[in-house]
């Protein structure tokens, strides 16, 4: 689930009729069915009224809820009785708790190595692994993937685009280069399950 309590994302405040009113910093409250929104300015709204807060992601709309004004003041406001709907393209960000078995393989010379690393994301366009910090890789290094417990993505080859640091580990940001016209339809039609059955809130 993406959502931990606490965590502020970008946002923008609107009336029933799709009207922003203001954009600003959300957070959800999971166990309050709630949701708060701050910003500068807030305009000032009668309890009980209906209104949405939508997530932003690169300036995108993708995660909307709807709910009912129970706190409203000049910087913040807070809606309860909240119901959400992931809106097209929230699965491109939410596909990030993973914790899957994947074994790559790389060319050294004429040699074939492979590693067992941990999937930790996936998205459309690419995957993120963690891996023992001894394990090193290089941006640009080509990649296989010879075995993963999504098994649509055995045989396809990703080409290793960033560092990251995760914990103890290390981690890597890659970019599918080679998949399967076949492999790539069920990675979306599992990417939007997943997200449906694991980030729908309410």
């Amino acid at each position: 689930m993406f959502n931990r309590e606490n965590d502020w994302f970008d946002a923008v405040l609107k009336m029933p009729d799709g009207a922003v009113v203001a954009k600003g910093l959300a957070n959800v409250v999971v166990s309050e069915r709630s949701v708060n929104f701050s910003a500068d300015f807030v305009p000032l709204f009668p309890l009980g009224e209906n209104l949405t807060v939508v997530r932003l992601h690169g300036g995108n709309e993708v995660h909307r809820f709807v709910g009912n004004v129970y706190l409203s003041d000049k910087t913040l406001l807070r809606l309860v009785s909240v119901d959400d709907e992931l809106l097209t393209g929230s699965e491109e960000i939410y596909c990030d708790r993973f914790d899957l078995p994947l074994e790559l393989s790389r060319h050294a010379g004429l040699i074939q190595k492979s590693s067992v690393v941990r999937l930790v994301s996936l998205n459309s366009t690419g995957l993120t692994f963690t891996c023992d910090i001894r394990t090193g890789f290089n941006i640009g290094d080509a990649l296989f993937v010879k075995s993963c417990a999504l098994r649509f993505l055995s045989g396809a080859s990703i080409v290793v685009r960033a560092p990251l640091m995760v914990g103890l580990s290390s981690g890597y940001r890659c970019e599918f280069a080679d998949i399967s016209k076949d492999a790539r339809f069920e990675l979306k039609c599992y990417l939007r399950s997943y997200n449906l059955a694991n980030n729908k809130l309410f």
